[in-house]
């Protein structure tokens, strides 16, 4: 099911050679989409050329389901995408990338981004 979707149904009832009978038409709405709701973790092991970066994801929303990614780069724009570790979740729960190869001497921004399909999608700057 997909959220915010008007669904219709009516219930059927099939009495072989005594007929058979159809019930009213009935509708129901699937709540609003939820998105998982994501935050970002202090950075730690920093060295001149490395460091581990991450999040938190404190609610799934309504997915079953959530792949987490971190995005970083020199500027507030990030340009690097990579899957964190874990890469995909079940339950909440924190996640990690470990970075190798940085420059030294460089301010480095972050953000963790969690990916819930038809739920939604979250950033926390």
């Amino acid at each position: 099911m997909l959220p915010s979707t008007t669904y219709n149904f009516c219930a059927n009832a099939d009495g072989g050679p005594d007929g058979a009978a159809t019930g009213l038409d009935a509708t129901f709405t699937t709540p609003a989409a939820s998105p998982p709701q994501v935050s970002t973790t202090p950075a730690s092991g920093i060295t001149t050329t490395g460091a581990t970066i991450g999040g938190f994801l404190s609610s799934q929303g309504f997915a079953t389901t959530v792949n987490v990614y971190i995005e970083y780069g020199t500027t507030t724009s990030y340009g690097i995408t990579t899957a964190a570790t874990p890469a995909t979740m079940t339950a909440t729960g924190a996640f990690t990338l470990t970075l190798s190869g940085l420059q030294a001497n460089t301010t480095y921004h972050f953000t963790a981004y969690a990916d819930g399909g038809t739920f939604g999608n979250s950033y926390r700057y």
